[in-house]
């Protein structure tokens, strides 16, 4: 009884986050600015095609925003950038790269759960594919022979799924650590965790016990922060260092690169 009292309770908290999302859209939908369409890939070219004084967006908490992004960028520099130097000391290109793979197969279960929720019928079976083939040929995802065989999956976060409902972004948000955000693709970050099945599962899946371990989980946790660490040394801080305003920069590039994503 008390399994049960507390299933249905962690899943009253999930449905208490989307209905805050749709309740909060129409409060910022009539402040938010329209958005240039233009192709943006934050993972490989933070600006494309890059014109800020083009742009305006929602961002009312700037002030606090900008003293969050100096945190962060204090914190990249005596924590994130040494752990990044080091990971890519100790490593190969070759090693990294099947560390992402690895990550990325990983996250296959909330791609596939988000994919269906946005009727993208073709992600979601490009996103089984992908898994069956990268977990037994590509060695439980170190190598991704799916690439090799032009099976592309792409990308789908439940912020993301709240776009294509067409739920406003709200206000600009940057989170401390965690980076550039907004009301929806933060509170989705909630929900995309709550959901993994390898992650903290919130519904439940597999019964009483947990799919897997809190040890799979520190290590799994672990594995993306050195990945992080790797993309800020590696593409993030090389840009902050030949931008005017990093802050602005790094704002319309997160904001863009999510229009983009959506609306594709």
């Amino acid at each position: 009884m008390g399994i049960a009292k507390n299933k249905n309770y962690k899943i009253k908290y999930l449905f208490a986050i989307v209905f805050y999302l749709f309740s909060t859209n129409y409060a910022f939908s009539a402040y938010e600015k329209p958005y240039n369409d233009y192709q943006l890939d934050v993972e490989t070219d933070l600006y494309d095609n890059y014109d800020e004084e083009v742009e305006t967006f929602y961002d009312p908490f700037e002030k606090f925003n900008r003293k969050i992004f100096n945190f962060n960028i204090s914190f990249n520099k005596y924590i994130t950038e040494p752990v990044g130097k080091s990971y890519r000391f100790v490593t190969t290109k070759g090693m990294r790269r099947s560390i992402d793979n690895v990550l990325k197969n990983l996250r296959s279960p909330v791609i596939l759960i988000n994919s269906i929720l946005q009727l993208d019928m073709k992600n979601s079976a490009r996103t089984i594919s992908s898994f069956a083939i990268n977990s037994t040929i590509g060695v439980l995802g170190l190598f991704n022979p799916a690439k090799k065989m032009e099976i592309y999956n792409e990308n789908a976060d439940f912020g993301q799924t709240l776009g294509k409902w067409k739920v406003g972004t709200g206000p600009y948000l940057v989170l401390p650590i965690l980076g550039p955000s907004n009301f929806r693709d933060g509170s989705g970050i909630l929900v995309d965790k709550a959901i993994d099945p390898l992650d903290y599962n919130i519904l439940e899946f597999g019964g009483k016990k947990p799919l897997v371990s809190w040890k799979f989980r520190w290590i799994r946790t672990g594995f993306y922060a050195l990945n992080i660490s790797n993309f800020v040394v590696e593409t993030f801080t090389p840009l902050l260092e030949t931008s005017f305003d990093p802050y602005v920069m790094t704002r319309n590039a997160y904001l863009q690169n999510r229009k983009y994503k959506i609306n594709k």
